[in-house]
């Protein structure tokens, strides 16, 4: 999966959600303040329960990151660098 398709999986309201500049585009027309992620939302990724998996994962790459690994690079590693 790539890093990108778990960004589209957050709720709408979320800034690293990749439609956010559009929806803080919309509504600086109104003067609304922003939602706040997850806050009784229904946007479909949260409906759907997309934003769970999306957060989740994110977290579990934040951790490899602290690891060492790459976050972005979400190739399986060769099967001889596993064997080390």
């Amino acid at each position: 999966m790539e890093y990108s398709k778990i960004l589209e999986g957050l709720c709408s309201y979320d800034p690293r959600a990749p439609d956010y500049a559009d929806y803080l585009e919309c509504i600086e027309d109104t003067g609304e303040t922003p939602k706040k992620p997850r806050d009784n939302c229904y946007c479909d990724s949260c409906f759907r329960g997309n934003d769970d998996l999306a957060v989740a994962l994110l977290e579990a790459l934040e951790l490899l990151e602290n690891c060492g690994y790459d976050p972005t690079d979400l190739s399986c590693p060769p099967l001889s660098t596993m064997d080390a």
